[in-house]
């Protein structure tokens, strides 16, 4: 994962509600699973056991927050557990196919969230957090993002 990859997450974390947090360990799993296949490819072991352990460590998160009292979560549990072992195969083997079945798996449950969440308004998790407003600026060739109010004791108020 990239440093622009991983202040993007940063930012879309401070901005998310409860549903949209799942989306982005959704996009995350799939960002550490497209970079445990690259360093595969390649041939760095190294880098490829620290994306699949970083991949299987969403996935415990993940299953972490699973609410076990409503129904879809048990099913949930059951593909998130095939998924921790399908890495762990990948791991012991060396091989892409589960990484391949697992990203199709996992690309199937963001799409459907994203479905979901399509006309569902969410207030932010995170208060105290810096309004981030897209549009303000413009840089050559993309559009900038402002942020506002910045505090710097934001995130530590009791």
């Amino acid at each position: 994962m990239t440093n622009e990859q991983k202040q993007e997450f940063t930012r879309r974390i401070t901005q998310a509600g409860p549903g949209a947090m799942i989306v982005i360990l959704y996009d995350m799993e799939l960002v550490y699973l497209t970079d445990a296949k690259e360093a595969l490819t390649k041939g760095d072991e190294q880098v490829f056991r620290t994306q699949i352990h970083a991949a299987q460590d969403v996935l415990q998160e993940l299953l972490q927050n699973l609410h076990l009292e409503y129904e879809p979560a048990s099913h949930l549990l059951e593909l998130y557990l095939f998924f921790h072992k399908q890495l762990t195969q990948a791991l012991v083997e060396k091989t892409a196919a589960p990484i391949d079945h697992v990203t199709r798996q996992i690309t199937a449950l963001k799409d459907a969230y994203d479905q979901v969440l399509k006309d569902v308004e969410e207030e932010p998790l995170m208060e105290h957090a810096q309004e981030v407003y897209s549009g303000l600026t413009y840089g050559k060739g993309a559009v900038g993002e402002e942020t506002l109010n910045y505090d710097p004791q934001r995130g530590f108020r009791a």
